[in-house]
């Protein structure tokens, strides 16, 4: 995918494993696991989609499709291997 200057944004799918309470445990990217460090403090926060731009349409009841999670997270890789279904 290239970033060109009309859509600025490159999307990364990925996988998290959240705890009880909510918060990140651990993250599975590019077939990679990594661990969120407990020693470390999240950041998480809202925001909004700028629904006026990206021109995607819901159907009538969808929900709240502008409302944007965010996390902030330090980790740390421990399963390098591609394929590694632990998670």
């Amino acid at each position: 995918m290239t970033i060109t200057p009309e859509a600025p944004t490159h999307t990364n799918y990925i996988q998290v494993r959240l705890g009880p309470s909510g918060n990140p445990l651990a993250i599975r990217h590019d077939g990679r696991i990594w661990l969120v460090d407990p020693a470390t403090e999240s950041q998480h926060w809202y925001g909004r989609d700028s629904w006026w731009d990206t021109r995607r349409t819901a159907a009538k009841g969808s929900g709240d499709l502008v409302s944007v999670e965010y996390w902030r997270v330090q980790a740390q890789i421990i399963y390098p291997q591609v394929g590694f279904t632990a998670m």
